[in-house]
């Protein structure tokens, strides 16, 4: 019987740094349309497009029932964080924000694993 003990390998991305994927899951406030909220998006996309540390936004929505998410990969957990922060007073950002029912948002802020 091997009785010994396997050790597990290095991860050799573990000295690499750590990009930072933003997940925010929210619903429109009730009577806002699709087509009202796509036609702030760009003001938020120029706000991301400025932001250091932005890599890349991708807007995912589920039309049977309302849901949307949006999904932004930031170069680090700084950068995620201080975009958020800025993003609360942007006037780029303002309008899409409006449309956005505050009781049923969820951001997270995950790092990259592997």
């Amino acid at each position: 019987m091997n009785t010994s003990i396997a050790h597990a390998k290095p991860n050799p991305y573990a000295s690499l740094p750590r990009k930072m994927t933003e997940i925010v899951l929210y619903q429109l406030k009730p009577g806002v349309s699709d087509a009202a909220f796509l036609g702030a998006v760009p003001g938020v996309l120029r706000f991301l497009h400025a932001q250091r540390g932005f890599i890349s936004h991708r807007l995912l929505h589920d039309p049977a029932d309302g849901r949307w998410v949006d999904l932004v990969e930031w170069a680090s957990r700084l950068s995620a964080e201080q975009a958020a922060h800025a993003a609360k007073s942007s006037p780029d950002c303002a309008p899409a924000f409006e449309l956005i029912d505050p009781r049923h948002t969820t951001l997270l802020h995950l790092d990259t694993a592997i």
